[in-house]
């Protein structure tokens, strides 16, 4: 009898090592939360050019100035997300007209066990939140509550549309937040107002090389000119 009760203990433990250890082989599911909020007091100036350098802040323009929602809206200008960074940026609505709804994308890559979660926080010019994959899988909620949330890992880039509320008045400033795009390498990319439009911005040392070929095609141009003379 002694002998079948070890043998049980040994059993018994066995299986829940073998449970335990399949649990902490199961990745945790994370959000890559994406809210709107009330502006924010600026800590960061300027964009920063590429994912690799995303930087953690509240993100101004240059005197504090909040960026240009209109040039986000035509993918003039990207908001990069990545390195384990969660920045904000606080825009102003330079389209002339109340700000009824909101649609972003957010482009780039998401860890396997990532999702992104659409909210609201502190603030009611928007209410309900909508997110579409690229391959028109629609998750909603009137409240930007649980519902809008997308499955793991969902086809990108995502449509996400912010809609009902007060809206944003004419020249009224708001801030685009992030929080949890916690997979560094992995949760990489920008929001824009165009599906494919999150360009790198060029580097001071790239700028330079590109002024010195313009200045070498002028100058090659010139001398063709004189030698056709």
């Amino acid at each position: 009898m002694l002998t079948r009760v070890f043998t049980f203990r040994r059993v018994f433990i066995a299986i829940a090592a073998v449970f335990c250890m399949s649990v902490l082989q199961v990745p945790f599911a994370s959000a890559g939360i994406v809210k709107i909020q009330q502006s924010q007091t600026c800590n960061v100036i300027g964009l920063d050019p590429s994912p690799d350098a995303a930087q953690g802040g509240v993100h101004c323009d240059v005197g504090n100035n909040p960026f240009s929602l209109s040039a986000v809206l035509n993918g003039t200008i990207s908001l990069f997300i990545g390195n384990s960074q969660t920045p904000s940026w606080n825009l102003v609505n330079d389209t002339g007209k109340l700000l009824s709804s909101l649609t972003l994308f957010y482009t780039g890559a998401l860890a396997t066990n990532s999702f992104i979660d659409m909210q609201i926080s502190g603030t009611n010019v928007f209410q309900a939140c909508t997110a579409t994959t690229a391959t028109g899988v629609v998750t909603s909620d009137a409240n930007c509550g649980s519902g809008d949330v997308t499955a793991l890992d969902p086809a990108l880039p995502l449509k996400m549309v912010w809609s009902g509320g007060t809206g944003v008045a004419a020249d009224g400033v708001f801030n685009v937040g992030t929080a949890s795009f916690a997979h560094a390498g992995a949760d990489t990319g920008c929001i824009s107002g165009k599906p494919t439009s999150c360009q790198t911005v060029p580097e001071p040392a790239s700028l330079s090389l590109i002024g010195l070929g313009l200045l070498g095609v002028a100058g090659v141009r010139r001398w063709l000119l004189i030698r056709g003379r």
